[in-house]
């Protein structure tokens, strides 16, 4: 009997990575609902566990068996590299970037693969969450900026210059002249942002696929989107964040990804945010609540 992929040449030989930590029954959930949609039948999966301690790697393997784990001690872009890397060297022709807390619509993940697959471009899919869209980016000279989505339509495609990770299709010619990821220098905070970039350098471009998306089940850092001024999160809490200078996440990451593509000027870009986040907070310390829920 032939598969789903014998028949369609563009969904041969796809990996999907999906990077998980700690989120036992949202990882579960995912790949019941991928599952359901019949893409394990022409897609490899790879799982790609960061040190999770609540029992992830053992309920994936007893519960899906045709999936595959790895594990190590990764952050999110750690754990794609780790998942690219073992998918390349089985010969992948296309990879297929998601995260665990999206559930794609049906037909996505086959549309997303065969537009990659036809055009050689970086494919993007929408995510959608309570909290707004995930989708693509436009660079300007004051950074990047999101793109304008209320023209595409199912069936088209918005040409853009970077794309949010959360559902991704990589060519495999994308990934053979751009290289892997460098997770070293972005693990954690915006290397979908720099992958991206980085390959439209190389000369391959990225767009978003009008139809194709995912829902986002559980979204993250959602005390990060509340107003710093009015928010209900301690002072300490907030200043530690803004504090915070790793690879992984605070202005670290911001300041690398600016200078790699606007040049060394581009640092400027991302400390007025920064600069403009501490004001609200030294103005949080100072006025009282009463005062501070009215603005």
């Amino acid at each position: 009997m032939q598969t789903v992929a014998d028949q369609e040449s563009p969904l041969k030989n796809v990996w999907m990575i999906i990077p998980v930590y700690n989120r036992r029954e949202i990882t579960l959930g995912c790949l019941e609902h991928l599952d359901k949609l019949g893409v394990p039948d022409w897609c490899q999966i790879v799982v790609t566990d960061g040190g999770s301690t609540d029992g992830t790697v053992d309920a994936v393997r007893e519960r899906f068996p045709r999936v595959q784990v790895l594990q190590g001690r990764w952050w999110w872009m750690e754990g794609i590299r780790a998942g690219m890397e073992h998918a390349q060297a089985q010969g992948a022709m296309t990879y297929v970037w998601l995260n665990d807390d999206c559930r794609p619509t049906p037909g996505s993940v086959e549309s997303l693969v065969k537009r990659a697959r036809e055009t050689g471009h970086v494919c993007g899919g929408i995510t959608r969450s309570p909290y707004g869209v995930y989708a693509g980016m436009r660079k300007t000279w004051l950074g990047l900026r999101p793109l304008d989505l209320s023209g595409l339509e199912p069936g088209g495609v918005l040409p853009g210059d970077s794309l949010v990770g959360n559902f991704v299709a990589w060519p495999g010619k994308v990934v053979t002249v751009t290289g892997l990821p460098d997770a070293g220098r972005f693990p954690h905070l915006c290397a979908d942002h720099y992958y991206t970039l980085e390959a439209g350098r190389c000369g391959f471009p990225c767009e978003l696929v009008g139809g194709v998306e995912a829902e986002d089940v559980h979204p993250d850092m959602g005390w990060a989107r509340q107003s710093i001024l009015r928010g209900d999160q301690p002072v300490g809490f907030v200043a530690k964040w803004l504090l915070q200078w790793n690879p992984r996440a605070g202005l670290l990451p911001e300041l690398r990804l600016h200078r790699r593509f606007w040049g060394p000027a581009g640092v400027l870009i991302p400390l007025g945010p920064w600069l403009k986040k501490w004001l609200l907070l030294s103005l949080r310390i100072l006025l009282p609540r009463a005062v501070r829920t009215r603005l």
